[in-house]
């Protein structure tokens, strides 16, 4: 559609080392190629923009382009220059690789959806579970939950709750298990608690999308924030730092 093409018009960015051209036409108009092909030019967009495209697509097409991207392996330079060489008579300039490489993969397709709302986030993973019960698992366990809050030293938490608004913090807390409301709770202050507490109140009864919605924003933030290097997230594979 007309989004499609707006949100994949402009530049690639930098890959790697490798430079890229300028993409002048849009993703959108490739909605019509096989998964494979899509999925090789969301891999060489910035990972904001290929979620943005990647939200645009409709289902099936999303879940064929996302699986094509987590299953796609090493690509040589003579495959990846027939696909671009196709791409770039319809449509322009188009970035191709100098040397044999790894495009996508599963690490790749969860920095995508990390970047993803809530919406796009739920039907993509439940989709995928219809198709891939251990492709979705694999992701899930890769991906950055509300629960995981926890795994936030005190510094970051501060960092990521002055960013939150004290409604979105109390619709998330609603039914939120008692250690990740401790770790938000402690890392505000007096006052915001005080706050939080009479927001709560004022809420009562709310919906479970509400509350999923409001720890999605709070994820989207922490997710942020650590891709621009604002905090750390330690993952559970990672040794812990000593002074």
């Amino acid at each position: 559609g007309d989004r499609v093409r707006d949100v994949g018009a402009g530049r690639v960015g930098e890959l790697g080392e490798h430079r890229c051209r300028t993409v002048d036409r849009q993703v959108g108009e490739h909605e019509g190629e096989l998964p494979q092909t899509i999925a090789l030019v969301l891999a060489h967009l910035p990972v904001d923009r290929a979620a943005a495209v990647l939200a645009e697509l409709s289902d099936p097409a999303r879940t064929d382009v996302a699986h094509a991207i987590a299953t796609m392996g090493t690509a040589s330079q003579d495959a990846v220059s027939i696909v671009a060489g196709a791409l770039r008579a319809r449509s322009g300039a188009f970035a191709t690789r100098d040397a044999r490489e790894t495009l996508g993969g599963v690490q790749p397709l969860v920095d995508i959806i990390n970047r993803s709302d809530a919406t796009v986030e739920k039907a993509l993973l439940s989709n995928l579970e219809a198709r891939d019960s251990a492709l979705a698992e694999d992701i899930r366990s890769r991906m950055f939950t509300f629960a995981d809050v926890v795994v936030l030293d005190d510094r970051d938490a501060q960092r990521v709750l002055r960013g939150i608004e004290i409604r979105v913090l109390a619709l998330a807390l609603k039914g939120a298990p008692q250690e990740v409301a401790a770790v938000i709770r402690r890392n505000m202050t007096e006052r915001n608690r005080e706050t939080l507490d009479e927001e709560s109140r004022v809420l009562g009864s709310v919906r479970v999308s509400q509350v999923e919605e409001a720890r999605s924003e709070i994820v989207r933030t922490i997710r942020a924030l650590e891709a621009a290097g604002e905090i750390r997230v330690r993952r559970g594979d990672e040794d812990e730092y000593v002074a």
